[in-house]
Parts: structure tokens; sequence; C-alpha cells
């Protein structure tokens, strides 16, 4: 259901909006936990790089929520 979101929520915010960003980190984290780890890479990697654009690198979303860390899986 999420992945077909996905293109609407692209189509309406654009490339790099904090609401796409949050939208990709929740599908990686449910994707995860649906074990479908390929498809939660590509939706974590997406997700970390339009939240460092959005809210910035430093931010306390980036460092204290789970994307380093659930990236950190994949290394």
């Amino acid at each position: 259901m999420g992945q077909l979101i996905t293109k609407p929520y692209r189509d309406h915010y654009g490339p790099y909006h904090p609401s796409l960003g949050i939208h990709l980190l929740k599908m990686g984290q449910a994707l995860l936990n649906l074990k479908r780890f390929q498809e939660a890479r590509k939706y974590l990697t997406e997700a970390k790089s339009v939240l460092e654009v959005t809210h910035g690198p430093q931010h306390s979303l980036l460092k204290s929520t789970s994307v380093q860390k659930l990236l950190c899986r994949f290394r």
C-alpha cells in the first residue's frame, strides 16, 4: 500500500520535501519489519538523502532515529 503512495508524494511534493523524506523512512522501517531487506535499503537510503537536504545532516531526526542504525545493518 505504501509503495502506491510514494509516486503521488513525489509528484505532489517534489524530490526534496520533508513529507517525502518521512514517508520514505516509514516505508523503509515497515519493509525491514517484513524482512524485505533489499527494498528497505532502497527506501532508507533515499530517505537519508532527502532528510539531509530538508533537515540538514546534523538534525536530530537523522542522528537519533533509526536511519543511521537501520542503514548500518546493510554494511
